[in-house]
């Protein structure tokens, strides 16, 4: 165990991939109707994997975390576009005039 925890330490871009294949494995685990999906079980994975004090460089968390937010949008964007078609305007107005509200009150 402590050779994989050094090997995992000394190339931390395996147990970032580590993180994601255990994550979309346990993610496909159905028990009766319940299922954690692949999402919940990839931020389970990395919780327990961070406890192991694996440090990550600034340029490989960069991209990943990069990677993450492009992966976020590209499956939410269709939904946020077509819940900003629907009641977008109200939403609109109601920030615009919390920022005009903050900006009198002081």
């Amino acid at each position: 165990m402590d050779w994989i925890i050094s090997q995992l330490r000394t190339y931390p871009e395996l147990a970032i991939f580590l993180t994601l294949s255990l994550g979309f494995l346990i993610g496909k685990i159905k028990i009766g109707m319940f299922s954690l999906g692949t999402v919940t079980s990839v931020l389970l994975v990395g919780v327990l994997v961070g406890q192991l004090n694996i440090p990550i460089t600034g340029p490989l968390k960069s991209v990943f975390s990069l990677l993450f937010l492009f992966a976020i949008g590209y499956k939410v964007g269709p939904q946020f576009f077509r819940g900003l078609k629907k009641n977008g305007l109200p939403q609109v107005l109601f920030a615009a005039i919390m920022c005009i509200f903050c900006l009198i009150v002081p």
